[in-house]
């Protein structure tokens, strides 16, 4: 995999995904700012600080590891949420230091669309493609039926009990070796099937709110 510094662009039928910058600070203040979007999420709204930190964070993760999180938006640039990998080597049980997280998180302007699983369907297509990582997991709290319904349908497991922060998580993971890359799986789209097809635009780079329980959990 050619190390990279910022988020190459994707794109899929509906949406783009790009690298973050510092004028998305206001969309995702007001993201992270709604009970709603964190009730899965750390549980409670984000400060615009913390918020700022974010994402900070996720520049600073790809110029560390060359992979992390995109900005999802509209084609003609309406934000609409995050989705990415992420390795944050979480205090959790089980451990799972080194293995992608995966994560999204969408403003409840989006809900029930659909978009968390295109758009992580396209992060995995491309860590698929890029070599990231044999295996990748999430964490989901076991009351959030939207997320999990994402995740399986993306091709994560069952899950296994697991603690975060002396609370009770699903850990599900998902192995490149099992993933449909055939049109018939997780990958397809209403425009084309296979990884290729969210490739498309990739320039030389109760509905749905996030995943990882502690990370991102609304699809």
């Amino acid at each position: 995999m050619a190390a990279l510094s910022a988020a190459p662009r994707l794109a899929t039928a509906r949406v783009v995904l790009r690298a973050h910058a510092a004028s998305d600070l206001p969309a995702l203040a007001a993201m992270w700012a709604d009970p709603e979007v964190t009730r899965f999420i750390g549980g409670r709204p984000f400060t615009a600080e913390e918020s700022w930190s974010r994402l900070l964070r996720h520049a600073g993760h790809w110029a560390l590891s060359g992979w992390g999180y995109w900005v999802v938006e509209t084609p003609d640039g309406r934000f609409v949420g995050e989705a990415g990998l992420a390795d944050w080597r979480r205090d959790m049980t089980p451990r799972l230091h080194g293995v992608p997280e995966a994560g999204w998180a969408l403003a409840r302007a989006w809900w029930g669309a659909g978009l968390a699983r295109e758009a992580m369907a396209a992060v995995l297509a491309w860590a698929d493609a890029e070599g990231v990582a044999a295996r990748s997991f999430c964490m989901i709290e076991p009351e959030h039926a939207a997320s999990l319904r994402v995740a399986r349908g993306l091709g994560y497991s069952d899950g296994v009990p697991g603690m975060y922060r002396e609370k009770a998580v699903l850990v599900l993971t998902r192995d490149v070796s099992g993933a449909t890359t055939d049109g018939e799986g997780p990958f397809r789209t209403q425009m084309g099937c296979g990884p290729q097809a969210y490739m498309r635009g990739q320039s030389a780079g109760r509905g749905a709110g996030g995943a990882s329980a502690a990370s991102r959990r609304h699809a």
